[in-house]
């Protein structure tokens, strides 16, 4: 873990200000979601980027791709289910071959 040397004050409120060189490094911007875990005695924060579920196979994954401005969200494993059904549907229909 890396030691930064930034110390902040609890307030009243219980909130701490995460210093703007931090938010900047991790591209934290105003109203921002901030996830909070605990580990052992540590508490760590970390930028909560939501992930959508495949539209296939359901998969809630970081990895999981969007299509068509947000529209259509597959997981790798739903773009090889898709585009084998494509092939399939359409090599059988002698349409046009992907």
């Amino acid at each position: 873990m890396e030691h930064t040397d930034m110390v902040r004050k609890v307030d009243g409120l219980g909130r701490i200000g995460i210093p703007v060189k931090l938010r900047r490094e991790m591209d934290i911007e105003m109203c921002d979601d901030i996830e909070i875990f605990l580990e052992d005695d540590f508490i760590i924060l970390k930028k909560f980027h939501a992930s959508r579920p495949c539209m296939i196979t359901g998969q809630v994954s970081e990895g999981n791709l969007e299509f068509a401005n947000g529209k259509i969200v597959l997981s790798p494993e739903g773009v090889r289910m898709l585009l084998k059904e494509l092939r399939d549907q359409t090599t059988s229909k002698n349409r046009f071959i992907l």
